[in-house]
């Protein structure tokens, strides 16, 4: 990051130095100036982004809107915030950034971004949630997703099978909670196969499971 911008040479050097991500941006969110981190994280050189909008080269396109909004607001407002986003790139793994937007120039109107990647800890925080809502022993989802998935689909026209298994118990008390066990985790594989891609298979809970099918394109309502 270069002081063209009045930083002082040694203010930049240490920018430069920082694992954190800093960008500088004018009121419309056009990137003015950028530091290594940067450069490292998008894989384009410096002067390759400056002139370019922010949200093009930070976040991938789902986001771009919303962080245009909020680089635009804290340049207008002069009040700091707070937002995540993560990187644009493809393929499963994903690095997600922290930043914190504050205004550091009236005149001209300048807005400094800092990010930080939360992508471990993030990463965590979604493995715990989705724990927190799969089966332990079936895989499946459990009760709290499925409850969760009928609230969205609320007034959409899904239909909600109900399935329990006959005769159950009987299984645990001749043959013990093992054999429970498999016959459970067998019976979510074939509910699993015989129902189709966007149907939700899901554990209520003992013997007890749900299929949940959305209803067809052309049958839901208006």
């Amino acid at each position: 990051m270069e002081a063209k911008l009045g930083v002082p040479w040694v203010a930049a050097a240490v920018l430069d130095k920082i694992a954190s991500l800093v960008v500088l941006t004018d009121h419309q969110g056009r990137l003015l100036d950028v530091n290594a981190a940067v450069t490292a994280a998008t894989g384009i050189d410096g002067q390759g982004l400056i002139g370019r909008d922010a949200a093009e080269v930070l976040c991938p396109p789902r986001d771009a809107a919303e962080l245009t909004r909020v680089l635009r607001a804290v340049a207008l407002t002069g009040s700091p915030h707070s937002h995540e986003h993560d990187l644009p790139g493809a393929g499963p793994s994903r690095t997600s950034i922290a930043w914190s937007s504050s205004l550091v120039s009236e005149d001209p109107r300048i807005v400094a971004a800092v990010g930080v990647d939360v992508s471990t800890s993030r990463s965590a925080s979604d493995d715990l949630r989705a724990q927190a809502m799969t089966d332990e022993l079936t895989g499946l989802p459990n009760r709290a997703h499925l409850l969760q998935a009928l609230h969205s689909m609320s007034g959409s026209g899904a239909s909600v099978l109900f399935c329990d298994l006959n005769g159950f118990k009987s299984v645990n008390d001749s043959f013990g909670h093992a054999a429970g066990d498999a016959v459970l985790v067998e019976v979510a594989r074939r509910l699993t196969r015989a129902t189709r891609a966007e149907d939700l298979v899901a554990r209520w809970g003992g013997d007890e499971f749900v299929i949940v099918a959305p209803p067809h394109a052309a049958q839901t309502p208006e």
